[in-house]
């Protein structure tokens, strides 16, 4: 509805802005250190949504707190010469599967597409490629978790099937992770100083 007049909306790509756990978790602390100076310059106590607190809270404790810009490009250069969709890829990242019943639910028709020894090579990849996330506060650990190696290879994966397998969901991904290199990211600076002046 724009100004009173029922204005008819269609989804045309809902997976058209499909962001990385990590890419959130950037923006978020971004906008944080925006308002941290803010309130600095103004010598008044820094404010942080109760929201934005919580998700901030929440993805620390997700694989994403323990990766970077630099890691996530490598990962999907590594992820580029297998048949994976973007979608998938993009769910990898952020979910870290550890199991092979958490690999099944991540690809489509895996049984179909791969065989066994490519799906053991795939989660053998993403344990030595992506870093396992911090444990939550008050838990308890039986093992020490396997450190990410930087030396590892990128998982030789080639559709066991024809196209018709293929997963269906595949989209471009965000072209915003190069941003996340840079310390101030543009977009959570600017919405950050509408909050404040809207404060």
């Amino acid at each position: 509805e724009y100004m009173g007049v029922p204005v008819p909306m269609k989804i045309i790509d809902p997976n058209a802005g499909t962001l990385l756990n990590v890419e959130v978790l950037k923006k978020l602390r971004s906008a944080q250190k925006v308002r941290e100076r803010q309130a600095k310059n103004k010598h008044q106590k820094p404010y942080q949504p109760w929201i934005e607190k919580q998700v901030q809270a929440y993805l620390a404790q997700t694989p994403a707190g323990k990766q970077d810009a630099e890691l996530v490009e490598q990962v999907l250069q590594d992820l580029s010469l297998t048949p994976l969709s973007s979608l998938e890829k993009v769910i990898i990242l952020n979910n870290r599967p550890e199991s092979e019943v958490e690999l099944h639910m991540t690809l489509e028709s895996a049984e179909q597409r791969f065989t066994d020894q490519q799906l053991t090579d795939l989660l053998k990849y993403i344990r030595e490629a992506l870093p396992a996330p911090a444990p939550a506060p008050g838990s308890v650990v039986a093992t020490q978790p396997v450190p990410a190696q930087p030396n590892h290879s990128p998982p030789q994966l080639i559709a066991t099937h024809s196209p018709e397998h293929q997963p269906s969901r595949s989209q471009p991904l965000p072209e915003g992770i190069d941003d996340m290199e840079e310390e101030g990211g543009g977009v959570a600076e600017s919405d950050s100083e509408g909050e404040q002046d809207n404060d």
